[in-house]
């Protein structure tokens, strides 16, 4: 069998993907905020109303704590290289990555 036939980097820690794809979430929302495309309050009242989740991602990221979220992103960017994991410049401020919350408005 081929060696390209086996993914060379790929996690088989359970739970990874969804911690991912949550940190991904987390990390959109700060871009629309750091762009001004939205308020953080509106970023969250869109997300629990549109979609149905019960907290907005904002939120989300507070209760994990923005400097977790930041660790986790720079680790899958280092690791992948793959430009969806890089953290958002809102993410990286100073007020946010010493775990100020990220609804307070920008």
């Amino acid at each position: 069998m081929p060696a390209t036939a086996f993914p060379s980097r790929s996690f088989t820690i359970p739970g990874i993907r969804s911690a991912a794809r949550d940190r991904q979430i987390v990390n959109i929302a700060c871009d629309i905020a750091q762009q001004r495309i939205a308020s953080p309050a509106d970023i969250d009242l869109a997300v629990t109303l549109g979609l149905g989740y019960p907290q907005g991602p904002l939120a989300w990221g507070d209760a994990i704590g923005a400097g977790a979220v930041l660790d986790i992103l720079e680790a899958l960017h280092e690791f992948y290289g793959d430009p969806r994991y890089r953290p958002s410049p809102w993410l990286k401020a100073p007020r946010h990555a010493r775990r100020i919350m990220l609804t307070a408005e920008a």
